[in-house]
């Protein structure tokens, strides 16, 4: 008998071509990182974390309009996911569109402050709270 399932399988894959895509896009190798981060999402379409990690690569490569796209597609699956909230916000901000980056970057700060704990689960680790919402204020301060 296997050791594993075959969903067991597929979830050690596709967490194995996420790791594998993440480090990629860290070393500046976007291509390479997209084709894993995209076989991952095959084993897990409705991955939130997976949408965000191509809207990075995407946004690294300089194609801001397919990092808007999967940001959006990460929200649709998550509406209360403050990391794809802090990328669309900040893409919306360097494009010169205030009054979005601000509702967006305004539903991440309340997200934020109704957190449970100092830390966040972030792609690829933890962020402190008092630090996403220190960046916040300084790309779009509060009223």
């Amino acid at each position: 008998t296997p050791l594993y399932s075959s969903a067991a399988s597929d979830v050690y894959k596709r967490q194995g071509l996420e790791l594998l895509a993440m480090i990629l896009a860290d070393v500046g190798q976007h291509g390479a990182a997209l084709r894993r981060a995209e076989a991952a999402l095959a084993l897990e379409p409705t991955s939130p974390q997976l949408c965000c990690l191509v809207a990075r690569i995407y946004e690294d490569m300089g194609d801001l309009a397919l990092a808007k796209k999967w940001l959006k597609r990460a929200l649709y699956l998550d509406a209360q996911m403050i990391e794809a909230l802090m990328g669309l916000g900040a893409i919306y901000a360097n494009e010169g569109h205030t009054g979005r980056s601000r509702r967006i970057y305004d539903s991440a700060r309340r997200l934020l402050l109704a957190a449970p704990g100092p830390m966040l689960a972030w792609h690829g680790g933890e962020r402190p709270i008092a630090a996403l919402l220190t960046e916040i204020d300084r790309i779009c301060p509060s009223p």
